[in-house]
């Protein structure tokens, strides 16, 4: 199977960014009125600085960019109880609690030297790739209320979340047959379920 076919390619084209520039152009901004998108936007924002610093720690096995974002991690927990205003400050602390599984994943296996098959990272890099792009794709349609955007945001959010469904049960199998390890498995999983959370949660944001 082609690991690059796995995630949709709707994930990386540059349609997003063609219907924000149309949304600003034809309509009133909804950030322009609501302080609550404005920090759920900021905080999105800093989610995407956060996993892309996570997959940086994941694949160099860097303790200092872990460490890094556990520490951003507590300070956004402070921020979203600053800013709970509405269901966003839940849907928003469940993802950080998800971000959170995700970071003690990597650390665990940093600290414990625990390696991983190529498939593996293959599939979780793949998938670090796609949250980014994702998250980013919310904040824009919060800031522009697009209708296709929201759509497709939609759609992201449900075939990614199945996608670590899919991913979990790809991986059982290579543990039947040995090419993963046991000690492994467990790391593996959480990361998954971590990824998992941060989609179904952030995706709770698009009403």
């Amino acid at each position: 199977m082609n690991l690059q076919n796995i995630i949709l390619p709707s994930l990386f084209c540059p349609f997003a960014v063609f219907l924000l520039h149309a949304s600003r152009e034809n309509s009133n901004m909804k950030i322009k009125g609501a302080g609550s998108v404005v920090d759920t936007c900021y905080i999105l924002k800093a989610m995407v600085e956060m996993i892309k610093k996570v997959s940086a720690g994941f694949r160099g096995h860097n303790m200092e960019i872990v460490n890094k974002v556990k520490r951003e991690n507590l300070k956004l927990e402070q921020e979203i109880i600053i800013i709970a205003v509405d269901q966003q400050a839940v849907n928003l602390e469940a993802a950080r609690q998800s971000m959170d599984k995700l970071v003690e994943a990597v650390e665990y296996k940093i600290v414990n030297g625990i390696l991983f098959s190529e498939k593996a990272v293959q599939e979780l890099t793949l998938l670090f790739e796609a949250l980014s792009v994702y998250l980013v794709n919310i904040k824009d349609w919060l800031i522009t209320e697009n209708n296709v955007l929201q759509r497709h945001v939609k759609i992201e959010s449900a075939e990614c979340t199945a996608r670590c469904r899919d991913f979990a049960t790809m991986h059982e199998e290579r543990l039947i047959k040995g090419i993963c390890m046991v000690h492994s498995s467990g790391v593996y999983l959480k990361m998954l379920d971590g990824m998992r959370g941060l989609f179904y949660n952030t995706g709770r944001l698009v009403a």
